[in-house]
């Protein structure tokens, strides 16, 4: 067996039990966001009220991920760990007992927090147990996880009616079992540290299209996330089905990712982003055009607007890292997630805005047409400004709907990416230079020569 393979295969070891807590957080995580979604439309919840409820949600969460490293820096992982799933549970509990969107309102904001708080706790221990040499395979392992259990967490919801006990109890339990291989961990816990921020104004002006971008990721993220339950329950598809689009428009995400990745570190990356906007637009137009008509093309539909779409916050990061120095990359994803967090609560209010004033079917519409404005931006980016060279282009690294730059793991796949441009480009520059010098020596040659 050759050392880099025993190397992940220790890794895997050490993090096995790790992974499987995530992987049941994440679980929890797609049951009880589309649980609630259906509880609220069944409820007959107005559109508007679901906006607001699910939009405290990321408010909650954008809160939590930028105070966690500070709690977790006062009281420890274990405990802060212990308590983040404790109110986690609490809070899907108190969908079931209360019946009132205030109530919802208030839940969501928390729930957001603690899940928050459970990741940043979870991904510091990961991070330490993984091996240096091969964490960027475990990045790889971990995203996977990410995509397949959230898919799962989809269709648990056809197990019971959302208007049973059963599934909040099953979200309560999957939270509650999460908590298990962390706790019962015998590894010393890692020192965390608050990541600081790159300032707001030299973001924008040192790459528009990515502060742009992540605002617009925010946006469309969000109202696919939160808001896509709703417009399916109310154009009158069964929970199966709902659930069965959902999945696979995250599988073919998960799938998408690593081909997006290389065909972006190859040239121009705007150029992709652009494409992969325009082409987001178009799939999720096909997705309203066909959902009540034909359910298998509308599924081609949505697997397409999965692979389009689901790469695009990562690339979005990754072309801002190829604009600035090494030192300032994990200073900056921070900052952009803040973008990324901010316009994430804005979407579902803004998406259940349109739905209430233009009707159900505005929702792929307005989807449509925010990527179509992404689209032309991408454009007008190209025209006005110097693509990044190839040999300053960093490295693409698989991003979801995570604080990039603020939870430690994909603060590590920030830092790989550090390590590749510095190792990678004195390289390109040294290959440069000796292809110049050849260059002039054949010149002198032929010269000499005639």
């Amino acid at each position: 067996m050759k050392h880099s393979s025993r190397l992940l295969l220790g890794s895997f070891k050490n993090i096995s039990a790790l992974l499987l807590g995530i992987a049941l957080l994440q679980v929890a995580s797609g049951l009880q966001g589309t649980l609630i979604g259906l509880r609220a439309a069944i409820e007959d919840f107005s559109t508007m009220m679901i906006g607001v409820f699910m939009s405290m949600y990321y408010a909650g969460f954008l809160t939590g991920a930028r105070y966690a490293p500070r709690i977790i820096g006062n009281i420890g992982h274990p405990r802060m760990f212990a308590a983040m799933a404790s109110i986690s549970s609490i809070t899907i509990l108190f969908h079931f007992i209360s019946i009132d969107p205030y109530v919802w309102m208030v839940m969501r904001a928390v729930n957001g927090f603690a899940f928050a708080g459970l990741f940043v706790a979870a991904e510091s221990w990961l991070n330490d147990m993984a091996r240096p040499r091969v964490r960027g395979q475990v990045v790889a392992i971990y995203m996977t996880i990410q995509y397949l259990f959230l898919a799962l967490g989809y269709n648990l919801v056809n197990a019971a009616q959302p208007t049973e006990a059963f599934l909040y109890i099953l979200v309560s339990i999957l939270i509650s079992a999460a908590l298990l291989p962390v706790l019962l961990t015998t590894r010393k816990t890692p020192r965390f540290s608050t990541p600081e921020l790159f300032p707001i104004k030299k973001l924008f002006n040192t790459s528009r299209l990515s502060a742009i971008g992540a605002i617009n990721m925010g946006l469309t993220h969000s109202i696919m996330f939160t808001m896509g339950v709703i417009y399916l329950q109310k154009i009158g598809l069964a929970t199966p089905d709902i659930t069965l689009l959902l999945s696979v428009f995250i599988l073919a995400g998960a799938l998408s990712q690593w081909p997006a990745g290389a065909l972006s570190d190859r040239g121009d990356r705007r150029v992709v982003i652009c494409g992969l906007s325009f082409l987001s637009a178009f799939a999720i137009a096909g997705v309203g055009w066909f959902v009540e008509t034909d359910r298998l093309v509308a599924g081609a539909f949505i697997a397409a607007y999965g692979i389009f779409f689901l790469p695009l916050y990562a690339m979005i990061l990754a072309y801002m890292n190829d604009k600035l120095k090494p030192s300032q990359m994990v200073a900056a994803s921070s900052t952009l997630y803040i973008f990324y967090g901010v316009s994430s609560i804005t979407g579902p209010l803004l998406c259940a805005f349109v739905m209430k004033t233009f009707g159900n079917h505005s929702f792929p519409i307005s989807l449509s047409a925010l990527h179509f404005l992404l689209g032309i931006y991408a454009v007008w980016r190209i025209t006005v400004s110097e693509a990044v060279p190839a040999a300053e282009q960093g490295t693409y690294l698989p991003a979801m709907r995570m604080p990039v730059g603020v939870t430690p793991l994909l603060k590590t796949m920030i830092r790989t990416a550090q390590e590749s441009m510095e190792n990678i480009t004195p390289k390109m520059k040294r290959k440069k230079a000796a292809n110049t010098a050849e260059e002039k020596t054949a010149k002198k040659s032929k010269k000499a020569a005639r």
